[in-house]
């Protein structure tokens, strides 16, 4: 049974949506529309991050999952350009109430002037450093810290569009 809204629209034209939600709560100055457009962008994002993971060797998909990130560290740089950072968590499949660890995550979002389009991104996700077994709150603080003093030694990396140069931490 096909949809009405078949096509479906790609992760590019699904990150530009949310981001253009985000626009407009933020315009309207409406505070919770922008806390609930935020939440749908990062959950957009979290989702591209998972589908590339699943094309990488040494990432396990089917026995792990990701958890999400917060939207503490959304920023919106004008023009037309998003940052997002944070620790993003993933746990075991094996054991959905068990432990979770922290990944650094990154990424970089240009959109046109209207944020209609998606123009180019870097993803970030992981570190190829040696790290503490610590805990899932000394976790996040020190992968935030470690993001922000450029620190992390990026494991997967992904860019469409022309090169986006980083921008100032």
């Amino acid at each position: 049974m096909r949809s009405s809204l078949d096509p479906r629209p790609g992760p590019r034209e699904t990150i530009a949506a949310a981001m253009r939600l985000l626009r407009l709560a933020i315009d309207a100055e409406d505070v919770h529309a922008a806390c609930m457009a935020s939440t749908v962008l990062c959950m957009k994002i979290r989702n591209e991050v998972e589908h590339r993971l699943r094309d990488e060797p040494d990432w396990d998909s089917k026995g792990r999952w990701l958890a999400t990130f917060s939207t503490a560290n959304l920023y919106r740089l004008p023009p037309g350009r998003v940052r997002v950072f944070d620790a993003m968590t993933w746990g075991s499949h094996s054991n959905t109430a068990g432990r979770l660890w922290p990944e650094p995550f990154e990424t970089d979002l240009r959109f046109d002037q209207d944020a209609a389009e998606l123009t180019a991104y870097r993803i970030r996700f992981g570190d190829r450093r040696s790290l503490p077994n610590e805990g899932v709150r000394e976790g996040f603080a020190r992968t935030v810290r470690d993001i922000r003093d450029g620190a992390v030694s990026w494991r997967y990396e992904w860019q469409d569009g022309p090169p986006i140069t980083p921008v100032d931490r």
